[in-house]
């Protein structure tokens, strides 16, 4: 993947010379934009994939976690935003609320939780629980959560950027695809980190 990256950035670049009359410094810069979002940050789900053993936790992480933090930052948001309306960042996504970013920590701890359990009971079975690997699964849904909502703010700087809605219109009301998932290609950047350092010193 780095190299692939490599070769179309260092192509984009030559543009500047090949095609110099037409090539501008900011379509340059925009093109080498998309190399990066969502192009290389989703190839880590790909990652994911690759992890030998851990490839399914990985990414059943990832697909629990981020659904999880979404719903539970928009029901807090939603019955809480009222009593609690401080805004999280409001020149970027002005709907989105500390309390609701709270809600989001709470629901990807939950959500790891219950994977916890669900997929160590099917794996191992009740009596071979490795609840010493708890913790790690309560801080990664912490943790993923977060990276959730911060995908979610990348998303809507760059399109208060570009003074749009949605990302598309393939999903209506939904927006385009990207709107679903910005949170949770951050998401996979955190759990592929967490796995490849656990895995490099022997404690998965």
């Amino acid at each position: 993947m780095g190299v692939s990256f490599f070769i179309v950035s260092t192509v984009i670049c030559s543009l500047l010379v090949l095609r110099y009359e037409e090539t501008t410094l900011e379509s340059v810069g925009c093109a080498l934009l998309a190399c990066v979002y969502p192009t290389l940050i989703i190839g880590t789900m790909v990652l994911c994939n690759h992890l030998s053993e851990y490839s399914d936790l990985a990414l059943l992480l990832i697909f629990v976690i981020s659904p999880c933090a979404d719903s539970l930052a928009y029901v807090f948001g939603m019955s809480l935003g009222k009593k609690f309306p401080q805004k999280m960042s409001p020149d970027i996504s002005p709907k989105k609320t500390v309390i609701g970013g709270i809600g989001g920590v709470v629901g990807g701890v939950l959500g790891a939780l219950v994977l916890f359990f669900i997929y160590n009971l099917v794996k191992l079975g009740p009596d071979a629980l490795p609840y010493m690997h708890l913790p790690v699964y309560l801080l990664v849904g912490a943790g993923a959560a977060l990276f959730t909502e911060f995908g979610d703010l990348v998303e809507s700087a760059v399109k208060r950027k570009e003074n749009i809605k949605d990302m598309g219109d393939i999903m209506p009301g939904h927006g385009g695809v990207l709107d679903r998932i910005d949170g949770t290609m951050y998401a996979a950047v955190l759990v592929y980190t967490v796995f490849y350092i656990l895995v490099s010193i022997n404690v998965l």
